[in-house]
């Protein structure tokens, strides 16, 4: 969930269900190769013509996004509209945009419309990569789409049956302020769990349902930090493991949960139990056909693998000088042990200089569960100077 605007303060603005430009015409299936970055799925795009373009497949977004300096360069004409919210509790300034052609693989879909915001300045700030736009909505309510992650590609077709193959199961879908939910149940709380290809967390259990159920939250989860970063900017929980997560016949055991405390924002909507998003979804090969209504999971090789978090503390973004900046240090882990702050920047890690581009990198080896130590090279107010961290499991 890169993006989201409340339906109750947008109706999905310009955008109503259906309302999305002409139907795709049926062809056959289509692959796609996808890449996967901090459990986002990106796949290259083609608009009016040019490109490709580096969009994330986002089914947590109601709404297509095309970052300002692209439609720029397309030399779009946009039209002022209402500044637009995420994860976070700030709002980004947008407009819309046309573009008369979106072609995705073989797939082309005319006539769309984009809100267009500056991704790059945001959301791009926690990916470390070159982030054009976010197709939602907009592609998975015209194809049938596939997110086949132990593959590495996604799959645009026309027909559901083909997905059923393989022992997958067919899971009811419900629509939520544009946003496609099913049944979940989180230990024993019964609730609705939307399912979100653009959220590179696990399982974020919303704020209220938190409130509903105080008994989910482990005695001995961490404190409060950053979690995730999205339009809105960062979005703060807390880290501790839920024993079981109960959706479309499958159960998933000891899960590195955030419980999210955003008390503005979509993470804060008081009617939805948790996001669900790539770092659970990477376990399956997931099917969206949002004209059926309905949703199929494949478990794949994955699927009772252990979960990775970060082991350090830090949440890092990405610089608009190609650095990496400390946005935040959890309190009491190994980052702030060693007396690292928000705003220091990170210049090198064990010996290797690194930048912005090394940031999904990075994030990974901080949460490699055998790595007992890291060095990092920093500046603070332009002063070098170096930290050690003592890595361990933030959560029991």
């Amino acid at each position: 969930m890169i993006s989201r605007t409340r339906l109750a303060l947008a109706a999905c603005l310009a955008f109503p269900s259906g309302a999305f430009g002409a139907p795709v015409v049926a062809v056959a299936p289509t692959t796609v190769p996808m890449t996967i970055a901090n459990n986002h799925v990106y796949v290259d795009v083609t608009l009016n013509g040019r490109g490709p373009y580096h969009f994330v497949l986002d089914s947590g977004a109601p709404y297509g996004l095309l970052d300002r300096a692209v439609a720029t360069e397309l030399g779009l004409g946009i039209k002022a509209r209402e500044p637009i919210g995420g994860v976070g509790a700030r709002s980004s300034p947008a407009g819309d945009a046309t573009l008369t052609s979106v072609a995705i693989g073989g797939r082309e879909l005319p006539d769309r419309r984009f809100i267009v915001t500056p991704l790059r300045d945001t959301v791009g700030t926690a990916e470390g990569r070159v982030l054009d736009g976010v197709i939602g909505s907009d592609l998975f309510e015209t194809v049938v789409t596939t997110v086949d992650y132990a593959r590495g590609v996604v799959v645009l077709d026309d027909d559901f049956t083909s997905a059923m193959q393989g022992g997958a199961h067919a899971i009811p879908l419900k629509f939520h302020d544009g946003l496609p939910q099913v049944a979940c149940r989180l230990e024993r709380a019964p609730g609705r769990c939307t399912i979100d290809t653009g959220s590179r967390l696990g399982a974020t259990i919303f704020a209220p349902f938190v409130a509903r159920y105080p008994k989910l939250v482990p005695a001995h989860a961490s404190a409060i930090g950053v979690d995730g970063f999205g339009l809105g900017g960062p979005a703060y929980g807390r880290l501790a493991r839920l024993h079981s997560l109960a959706f479309g016949g499958f159960v998933l055991r000891d899960l590195a949960c955030d419980y999210s405390t955003q008390r503005e924002g979509a993470f804060a909507d008081p009617e939805t139990a948790a996001n669900l998003g790539g770092a659970i979804l990477r376990r399956f090969t997931v099917t969206f056909d949002y004209r059926g209504r309905r949703l199929a999971l494949r478990a794949n090789a994955a699927f009772a693998l252990p979960d990775r978090i970060d082991r350090s503390g830090l949440f890092l973004i990405a610089t608009d000088t190609g650095t990496i900046a400390v946005l935040d240090v959890r309190p009491g882990s190994p980052a702030a042990e060693a007396g690292v702050r928000a705003g220091d920047l990170v210049i090198a890690a064990d010996g290797t200089d690194i930048a912005a581009n090394d940031l999904p990198a990075l994030r990974d080896a901080l949460a490699q569960p055998d790595r007992a130590r890291t060095t990092l090279r920093m500046t603070r107010a332009g002063d070098a100077r170096e930290a050690e961290l003592r890595l361990r499991d933030l959560i029991e």
